[in-house]
């Protein structure tokens, strides 16, 4: 029997038709599991990396000053061991020269005698510049090293038929155990011993001082000079001179190893330089010249970064009491300078160094550069080796399951299996996602497997209520229901079900 009928709304649960979602209201699109598991690897290792790299470089950086400091603390040492040395040599000659006149081994007016005992004083101490003598009547006798292979006796005293100041120089060359006389010359010369500082400042302190020089006959060079007075028998009879030449001292500053290619200059507390590293300063010295710094630091960049520093409210010499580092870029060439200035102890002497940072840092920024490749070529591996275990062992398992999950929701509940994983957490989910098959796998005896795909297949959502329309039913029966359930009992209910 057919009928059709329009049926009113009932409570029962019915089938509510899909409704389309709005353009704007769907859902963006998701980013995937690999993709994200791959980012948060990568993004891990990297800004691991950067941060060992960058702690290493910032640290490596704030111990070059250290390292400055250090090497400072030596050069200052060296130097001031230089000093020391050649102020001791200086003071043992001349208490020599003067225990020999007290001693009256030998008279100061006995001109052969002072000339031997002078040229053996030079020839054993190769420090020492001038060993000289003031006379009360302004004559004045020295013996000069003038190079490696010459000695010069050099003597100024008023003729006594004419009443001329003469200057005779003696030439003489190193033998082994003897000098030769290689020639004499005689000129004119003002040059009176009593009139010099150093003769005054030993008659006026009545002992041993320093004082700096820059007038002798014959040679004018920057030099310093100790002199002392001698006295025979209670009786003045002159002043002993050593002179040491600040060409000496500039040598040896040139023959330090200042880090790479760093310098040193010698300075006094009004910013003065006394000797310096620079070849330019050398050949000053060699005129008779005090270099001046400013006039160094025109084509000397790191000078210039000294006289930087000097010229600015940063640094007063004249108040320095303990070694001072600073950090500055060069006027010139605008490099980045370490400068460091240390008092030393003679003189009110500050040794002032110069060191190029990228002396340091170019070796820092090498290794830095190793390490950045080292890191880089790490990170690609430890990347690689994490993005291919995340994939194993997480994203893969979850993508499986994900289709497991899928088959569920296309109520296709035979295709579930349970997929193992070395993951307690997956290994559980599989097996949840198992058991909630089985049991929705039930309801398949009350509902056709295929009426429920569709609707789930169209998004139709199960709710109360209900909707009015027509529909055509079909009561029948089934022909020989009754033998049927009395033969097969509860075995009846998958025929009726097909």
């Amino acid at each position: 029997m057919i009928f059709s009928r329009t049926l009113s709304p009932a409570p029962e649960y019915a089938a509510a038709p899909p409704v389309a979602a709005p353009p704007e209201a769907r859902a963006p699109r998701k980013l995937g599991l690999r993709a994200a598991l791959t980012g948060l690897v990568l993004l891990t290792v990297t800004v691991t990396a950067v941060v060992i790299h960058l702690t290493w470089f910032y640290a490596a950086r704030r111990n070059v000053a250290d390292v400055v400091g250090q090497l400072n603390r030596q050069i200052v040492g060296s130097v001031q061991h230089e000093v020391r040395g050649t102020l001791n040599d200086a003071w043992s000659v001349q208490e020599t020269v003067r225990s020999i006149f007290f001693q009256e081994a030998i008279k100061p007016t006995d001109e052969a005698k002072r000339e031997f005992i002078f040229l053996a004083l030079l020839r054993s101490h190769p420090t020492l510049s001038w060993i000289a003598l003031g006379f009360p009547d302004g004559t004045f006798f020295g013996a000069l090293k003038a190079g490696d292979d010459e000695i010069d006796m050099v003597e100024v005293k008023q003729d006594p038929e004419t009443g001329i100041r003469q200057q005779r120089v003696d030439n003489y060359t190193p033998q082994p155990g003897d000098v030769m006389f290689r020639g004499r010359k005689i000129t004119p010369s003002d040059y009176v011993a009593t009139a010099q500082p150093w003769y005054q400042r030993a008659v006026a302190e009545d002992g041993p001082g320093w004082s700096m020089l820059s007038d002798l006959p014959y040679r004018d060079r920057p030099a310093i000079v100790t002199s002392t007075p001698i006295v025979i028998n209670l009786d003045f009879a002159g002043v002993v001179a050593v002179v040491v030449e600040m060409e000496r001292l500039s040598k040896f500053l040139a023959g330090l190893q200042v880090g790479k290619t760093g310098t040193v200059v010698l300075l006094d507390r009004n910013g003065r330089t006394v000797a310096s590293a620079a070849l330019a300063a050398l050949k000053q010295q060699r005129r008779g010249e005090m270099p001046e710094l400013d006039m160094l630091a025109r084509d000397h960049p790191m000078l210039a970064s000294v006289a930087g520093l000097l010229h600015g409210s940063s640094l007063s010499l004249a108040d320095l009491r303990e070694t001072r580092q600073l950090q500055t870029t060069g006027p010139i060439d605008g490099k980045d300078y370490f400068v460091t200035f240390s008092p030393l102890n003679f003189n009110n002497w500050v040794v002032a160094t110069v060191i190029p940072a990228n002396d340091f840092l170019a070796s820092i920024q090498r290794s830095a550069m190793i390490l950045l490749i080292a890191l880089a070529a790490l990170t690609v591996i430890v990347a690689a080796i994490g993005i291919l275990s995340a994939n194993h062992l997480v994203a893969a398992p979850l993508l499986r399951i994900a289709g497991q999950l899928k088959h569920i929701e296309d109520f296709r509940l035979d295709r579930v299996v349970r997929l193992a994983s070395p993951l307690r957490e997956l290994d559980d989910l599989s097996g949840v996602l198992l058991q909630m098959s089985r049991g929705l796998a039930s309801f398949q005896k009350y509902m056709p497997t295929e009426l429920v795909r569709t609707l789930v297949s169209q998004g139709v959502e199960a709710r109360p209520g209900g909707s009015q329309q027509t529909l055509t039913v079909m009561f029948t029966d089934v022909v020989g229901f009754t033998g049927i359930a009395e033969d097969l009992g509860d075995r009846a209910v998958p025929v009726l079900a097909r």
